[in-house]
This record gives C-alpha cells, structure tokens and sequence, in this order.
C-alpha cells in the first residue's frame, strides 16, 4: 500500500511531532527499568529527531511550548548519553572476554575495568529512573498530542503556515544543514582533531534526521541520499566510541592505581592490572586507526562521486525534483 504524501507544512509537523512523542512514549519505562539496552537507545534516537522537528517546524507552534519541549528533551538526553556510552563499553569488554584470550596476565585488568564499569552503570540507572519520571511529569508526550490535535482543526494551508511550501521549506532546510556539514569535512585532514570528528558527526547526524523528517511529503524515495548519511554517521560514531575509551582509559588507569594506593598503602598490587589496561588501550586505538582511515577513504569518496553538490542541486528546486500530487490541505 502505498503512503500518502503529506502536502501542507501542518500535516508534516503533527505527522513528526506525534511519530516521535510515541516512540518515546513506547520505550521510556522499559529504558527507566535498565533491564534491555535497546530501549535508552530509542529514546535517545527519538528525543533527537523530535528536537530536529521542533527546530524545522518551531513557526507553527507556541513559543514556550517548543522551548520547554526541547529543554526537556535535551536534560534526558544527558543521562541517556552516559548510559549508552557504558553499555556499549560493558558490551565490548564483555564480548572480549567472550574470545580465547590465551594471555592469562590480562583478564585481571579487563575483568576490574568491567566490574568498575558495571558499578557505575547500576548507579547511573537510578538517576535515569528519575530523569524519566521527571519526563513524564511534565506531560511534554500529552501536551504534543494536544497540540498536534488543535493545528490539524486549524486546517491551515502552507502558504499561511510560515509563507512557504513543504517542499520550498524542505529546500531551505536541508541545504542549511549540507552546508554546515560540509564545512567540517576539512577536519578529518587532522588526524588529532578529535572535537572536529565530533562535530561533524553531529552534523551528519542532523543532515539526515532532516531528510527523514521531511520525506513523507515527497513521493521520491531519499534512500539513495539517507544511506551514505546513516553509513558516515556510524563510521563516525563508531571512531567517536573509540576516542571516548581512550580518553576514559587513562582516568581509570590513574584512579583505580589512587585506590590501590588507598586501600593497600602502596600501588603493588595495581601491577597485576596494569596488562589487562593496557590491552584494552592499545585494542581500542587501533581500532581507532582503522575506523579512522574508513571513514577518511569514505568521505572522499563521496566528495569525489560528486554527493554532495548532487544533495544540493536536488534542493536547490525540490518542487521540480520532487513533485506532488495536486491536493489541497491533507492531514496526517
């Protein structure tokens, strides 16, 4: 069956605000239980592109109500963030012990920087318990429903909602959003540039989450588009986890080498540590390294099949490269 294109800004934004309330909806108790990784995942995905949502579409909705809405957003996120970032180190330390590791000098190691990782993600969990009961309280999913339920009574075209077609309004936005992602592709030519990577992946990130937001009101698949998008993200997500263990790795080290000293008036015992560390820090660089020369290899690629100045020359007249159906106002 085939989805129907949304033609007016309106219907866009009640179709986008409410797909991403309910999916925060749908997976915030169980990410407040802490008994499945998944569900802090979704949310995190969820909060985000409906604060991409409340940024593209902010003109049709009341002012405070977009400003508490991605206030709010952004304080779970916080936590949400922690969490994930130790579950997907829990994971990895946990799937190499999986491995043979026939070097019986570094399980002490991995196995005392899991037990301080798992340590720090139980207490972590009461704090999103009540991060999301805080979410919850402030009726933010509610107050969208009701919202979105006033804008569709409204019934306004899209010339009267900001002056501009989805499409034009399409136009604009993701050409913002491609010129600031491709004014930080230069900062892979550093290697150290660790702040550069970050934020060109959050670039991507928000490059794609706004061709994903606008795509229910063109009849044209954005697939070909989304997919090196969601490729390069992950690559640089990915070299980002990475560069966050190397930089945690060191902390540990010194800290728990402080405890030892504490706990045992000298740091003798810290040694037997010390290889399993170290073997988590070099196994993380070079994965680092790898990951790097991947996304480098693939960003110039992309540069080089001319993506990107495509990407562009399609919304530089979306209406010509996309056209809708004739209709009047739909709803979502």
């Amino acid at each position: 069956m085939e989805t129907p294109v949304v033609h007016t800004v309106l219907a866009l934004a009640c179709v986008s605000l409410r797909r991403y309330a309910e999916a925060i909806q749908k997976n915030l108790e169980t990410a407040a239980q802490g008994e499945d990784i998944e569900p802090i995942h979704q949310v995190r995905v969820a909060c985000r592109r409906l604060r991409t949502a409340l940024r593209l579409f902010a003109d049709c909705l009341q002012e405070d109500s977009v400003f508490k809405w991605r206030k709010e957003c952004k304080r779970l996120l916080k936590d949400l963030r922690k969490a994930r970032d130790l579950d997907i180190q829990i994971q990895f330390l946990e799937d190499l012990l999986k491995k043979t590791i026939r070097d019986k000098k570094i399980l002490p190691g991995i196995k005392r920087l899991l037990l301080r990782l798992r340590q720090k993600r139980q207490r972590l969990q009461k704090r999103i318990r009540k991060s999301a009961d805080r979410f919850r309280k402030q009726n933010i999913l509610k107050e969208i429903a009701l919202e979105t339920e006033q804008l569709e009574r409204m019934q306004t075209s899209a010339a009267e909602a900001g002056g501009l077609s989805v499409a034009e309004r399409a136009g604009t936005a993701v050409r913002e959003a491609i010129e600031k992602t491709t004014a930080l592709l230069d900062r892979l030519n550093d290697k150290k540039d660790i702040k550069g990577h970050h934020q060109l992946r959050i670039a991507v990130k928000r490059l794609r989450y706004t061709l994903e937001t606008f795509q229910p009101a063109f009849k044209e698949d954005f697939d070909k588009l989304i997919q090196p998008l969601k490729k390069m993200q992950t690559l640089l997500g990915d070299l980002n986890d990475c560069a966050v263990w190397l930089e945690q790795i060191e902390k540990f080290s010194a800290k728990e080498k402080e405890r030892t000293e504490e706990y045992f008036g000298h740091a003798r015992p810290f040694l037997r540590l010390q290889p399993g560390i170290e073997y988590v820090r070099r196994n993380r660089k070079k994965q680092w390294q790898t990951l790097f020369r991947e996304v480098f290899a693939y960003c110039r690629k992309l540069e080089t099949d001319g993506f990107w100045k495509q990407m562009t020359k399609t919304f530089a007249a979306p209406e010509a490269a996309f056209p809708q159906e004739n209709h009047g106002p739909s709803s979502p």
